[in-house]
């Protein structure tokens, strides 16, 4: 048998979101997940003194899209937008004051900044689960 039918027949037995039960419940819980952010989103601009909750990139595409174009969506980006400027701010200040060895005058927020963007980017490892069963070969 030649290796394009090897490859064929591993994708044949390979789970995918349709027949793994795993798979499925994931994806139902962050489909909900997704709609209850939404729905915070929205009331919290409607309250205008709400705050909107901080999603890692992956997550605030999907809340994003679900609210669809509108305040919401705006306020939600804008918001976003300023917490990435103050991480990015906070990771200058911890490079530079670590590189002229003032490293004893960071603060706490500027120490955990880096950990805090690879979370705002990519998401939390066991909960962000960006491809799909489908492609993992």
């Amino acid at each position: 048998s030649d290796g394009n039918e090897s490859i064929a027949d591993l994708k044949e037995i390979l789970a995918t979101a349709k027949t793994c039960i795993l798979c499925e419940v994931r994806l139902q819980a962050e489909d909900r997940a997704v709609r209850l952010a939404s729905e915070a989103a929205l009331d919290a601009v409607a309250s205008a003194k709400g705050r909107l909750a901080a999603y890692c990139l992956p997550h605030l595409s999907s809340v994003a899209a679900s609210l669809g174009v509108g305040e919401a969506t705006r306020e939600l980006l804008r918001a976003h937008a300023q917490f990435l400027e103050r991480t990015a701010e906070d990771l200058q200040r911890y490079a530079l004051r670590y590189d002229a060895l003032r490293r004893y005058l960071t603060s706490e927020e500027e120490r955990s900044a880096s950990q805090l963007a690879l979370l705002m980017l990519a998401g939390h490892r066991s909960v962000n689960a960006p491809w799909a069963a489908e492609f993992i070969l």
